[in-house]
């Protein structure tokens, strides 16, 4: 599946692959002005001064177990920075690119605690079981595909 191989690319050359394939295939990979995939900042902090929440999440999506520890915490850490910035409040929350077991480790589950989150989500389907051993290591709880669920 050509989406495994993309995400253990380094950021670059996961660009330049995507940008020629698209160019070779003839989509246009950014949204029109009218079909925005973000958040513009402004949205951002009218939301966090309204009561949402926003977490850091690395800043060029790496899968973090292949990269250098080193790398790993300037991804997390600029994620972090960034957001606080923006938002004029502290980001306490991370969640995993990927987050599979393969994609992060032990280590970067350390160097998150270390940056000073309160806690992190990987997209491990499941249930926490309390008291809560390990709160940088959060299974993930999935929205229902059907939309009438939620009336």
């Amino acid at each position: 599946m050509i989406l495994v191989f993309l995400k253990r690319l380094n950021p670059d050359t996961r660009d330049r692959i995507i940008d020629r394939l698209s160019h070779v295939c003839g989509i246009e990979l950014l949204p029109r002005w009218d079909e925005r995939a973000m958040l513009s900042w402004d949205e951002v902090r009218e939301m966090s001064t309204n009561g949402i929440s926003f977490g850091a999440h690395t800043v060029n999506h790496p899968v973090l177990a292949d990269i250098s520890l080193e790398e790993a915490r300037r991804e997390i850490l600029e994620s972090k920075k960034t957001i606080e910035n923006k938002i004029q409040k502290t980001v306490k929350t991370f969640a995993y690119p990927y987050g599979k077991d393969k994609d992060y480790s032990v280590d970067v589950t350390k160097i998150v605690e270390e940056l000073g989150f309160d806690y992190a989500c990987s997209t491990i389907r499941g249930y926490e079981q309390f008291p809560m051993k390990n709160y940088f290591n959060l299974k993930r709880r999935g929205v229902p595909i059907a939309p009438h669920l939620f009336l």
